[in-house]
């Protein structure tokens, strides 16, 4: 018996070494959902960099990432990548920001009722409403937690404009860095009107139109539309046209179902809330995802510029055998400009001059999403080959322990 107890710690401790050598590897790494090409830098060919982010299917970010869980090739040919690193510090970010101003932005009605639904305001002689001492309007609320918003990201290569819309569009804050604009911009917001909300957003995809970087679309709303001309779809067709992914937060009496599937069609995210005042929260989560991007470099191998289309696919794989890709292909007109800047927009005429060389891919129609596709990876094979030296360990011990128990009966 002493023999079989060896036998079977060692079979455990065998196992056990195999499952944290695995358990080590993935443990800053949680599963890829979904893989998002954002730029390609080409400036400097035959060397490639590529903006990417990768997320969970929930949209939380995946952290962690490294030349081990990313793979990258060039018309088909896989390449050797040089590094994989956090980008936010280097890549312009363009977001451009939606709000909601009708009057329903005046009343909160999480904060003027209890739990149990009992008021807790009071109507004073003259039949106005008199608030809770703590009581905070929406719309105030929602200035404040936009401005903590804007002030997360980089003014010195990132871009913020703003719409509001009430029962019409507001003239809109063009995409800026001027943080002093941007905040006065936020302040003048005022609670009042209708909800003009397809309208305001279809305004919104306009400011990103001819941005060249990371893109984004943060829209506020507490209600449902009820005067724009245009629709849902129209929405989620210029979006998409775009390649601008679409990130709305929706405060009280919203059409849930629709928001969220306008964020779900353009690969941004719908939140939810009952108050304002988580408004704060959710705009930092917002920040988080919009920034949470990386920066892959690896050197073409293909130096023939007469081909001018190449295709890039870049590939990220974690746990359960499951890799997600996202397929783009450069436009002709772009590669034959390889080796010179980009043309100047009226943004990027700042001190942000390497960012010239960004050559655009979001908007380009010839775009493939591959997802959940099934790969071998080594760290799976090494769990299979611990539990395969398992089962034979405890075959044998169970053969060996029968064996002996058979020779004491027969010595008896």
């Amino acid at each position: 018996m002493k023999t079989l107890s060896q036998i079977m710690v060692s079979a455990c401790i065998i196992t056990c070494l195999t499952a944290n050598a695995q358990t080590s590897t993935k443990t800053a790494l949680r599963e890829a959902g979904k893989i998002h090409i954002l730029n390609i830098d080409a400036h400097a060919f035959p060397k490639i960099s590529v903006s990417f982010k990768a997320e969970q299917q929930n949209g939380v970010p995946v952290w962690g990432l490294s030349e081990k869980n990313i793979r990258i090739s060039e018309d088909g040919k896989q390449h050797l990548i040089s590094e994989v690193k956090p980008s936010a510090g280097s890549v312009p970010v363009f977001v451009s920001l939606v709000v909601d101003h009708s009057g329903s932005m005046d009343e909160d009605h999480a904060q003027l009722y209890d739990k149990e639904g009992k008021p807790r305001f009071t109507i004073d002689k003259d039949d106005n409403m008199v608030v809770p001492n703590d009581y905070t309007s929406p719309i105030d609320n929602a200035k404040s937690a936009i401005k903590q918003f804007t002030s997360s990201f980089d003014t010195q290569k990132d871009f913020i404009s703003l719409t509001g819309f009430g029962t019409t569009v507001d003239k809109p804050l063009a995409l800026t860095h001027n943080e002093n604009i941007i905040i006065k911009s936020i302040s003048d917001l005022e609670a009042i009107g209708k909800t003009a909300l397809y309208d305001g957003m279809m305004t919104g995809i306009e400011q990103l139109k001819n941005a060249y970087g990371i893109k984004a679309l943060v829209v506020l709303t507490d209600g449902q539309d009820n005067t724009s001309k245009s629709t849902q779809n129209d929405v989620i067709e210029k979006a998409v046209s775009e390649n601008i992914p679409v990130y709305i937060i929706g405060l009280g009496d919203v059409g849930k179902s629709t928001l969220s599937e306008i964020c779900t069609a353009t690969n941004g995210q719908f939140f939810y809330t009952s108050s304002s005042t988580s408004l704060e929260s959710i705009y930092t989560t917002i920040s988080q995802r919009v920034q949470a991007i990386y920066q892959v470099e690896y050197v073409s191998e293909n130096t023939d510029k007469t081909q001018m289309t190449r295709t890039i696919l870049l590939s990220s794989f974690a746990k359960k055998n499951v890799m997600d890709e996202a397929k783009y292909t450069i436009s002709s007109s772009d590669v034959a400009s390889l080796n010179t800047s980009h043309p100047d927009n009226n943004i990027q005429k700042s001190e942000n001059t390497a960012n010239k060389n960004l050559l655009n891919v979001a908007g380009l129609p010839k775009v493939k999403m591959l997802q959940s596709s099934a790969i071998n990876n080594e760290m799976d094979i090494f769990w299979i080959l611990g539990n395969i030296i398992l089962a034979g360990f405890i075959a044998t011990a169970i053969l060996f322990y029968k064996k002996k128990k058979a020779e004491r009966n027969y010595s008896i």
